[in-house]
């Protein structure tokens, strides 16, 4: 690992936005599968590993950039930082691949139950 880099992961709950409206506070099935894994691990269950995974809800047609947002929320990620996407360093990272801000989910082929990981540079 580099100490520059914090590596952060996040769980793809990804919600259809054509399906008729849940209730409130429920989840799509294939939403409540990735909350599911992101229990077990919470629970010691070790269903992803030994590190924290966080649970990233979105639609097909969220923007990458939008991903950027919820995930700085998720994380926690400093204020010096926020925002300090390409020139600060914090990236998407999806199958080994940077995620373009300009483009959508839908557009990488990203599926509920993916792992989507976002470095923050350390500063």
């Amino acid at each position: 690992t580099d100490p520059a880099y914090e590596v952060h992961n996040l769980l793809v709950a990804l919600d259809d936005p054509a399906a008729p409206p849940a209730p409130s506070g429920a989840a799509s099935a294939t939403a409540s599968e990735a909350a599911a894994v992101v229990a077990a691990d919470a629970a010691g269950g070790s269903a992803v590993g030994v590190e924290i995974v966080h649970l990233l809800r979105c639609f097909p047609d969220h923007s990458i950039a939008d991903l950027h947002g919820l995930a700085e929320e998720l994380v926690g990620v400093d204020a010096a930082t926020a925002g300090g996407r390409r020139v600060g360093g914090n990236e998407l990272v999806w199958r080994g691949q940077l995620l373009a801000e300009h483009l959508f989910v839908q557009d990488y082929a990203i599926a509920s139950t993916d792992m989507i990981h976002y470095v923050v540079c350390r500063q």
